[in-house]
């Protein structure tokens, strides 16, 4: 029983971290883009409207399959507490892992 404890609380911190960086990487595109793409006139370009709408479906994609693919497998096996506890346990970390990098920017 401990080791299973053990192990959704190290994946929990794992899917964190891992949708934490999807996110921070989705922020550092949409920070740089108006240099990439030429966004800064009143007329959006046409790679911006098709390349943007295209990189934040990605990124919703790739942030949700980090927390909730492994849990909806469990789901799926009949194992309702341990995806229950891995998604609460998933936000708390998240939740706490933005109060860290807001406390220190």
């Amino acid at each position: 029983m401990k080791k299973k404890v053990y192990s959704i609380f190290v994946l929990s911190i794992v899917q964190a971290v891992g949708a934490g960086l999807v996110l921070w990487l989705w922020s550092l595109f949409i920070t740089n883009a108006e240099k990439w793409m030429n966004v800064g006139n009143n007329q959006p370009s046409i790679p911006s409207m098709i390349v943007l709408p295209s990189i934040f479906i990605v990124t919703a994609v790739a942030s949700g399959g980090a927390v909730l693919g492994y849990p909806l497998a469990l789901v799926l096996k009949g194992r309702w507490y341990s995806a229950i506890s891995l998604v609460a346990l998933t936000l708390i970390w998240l939740g706490l892992l933005a109060v860290a990098l807001i406390s220190l920017y």
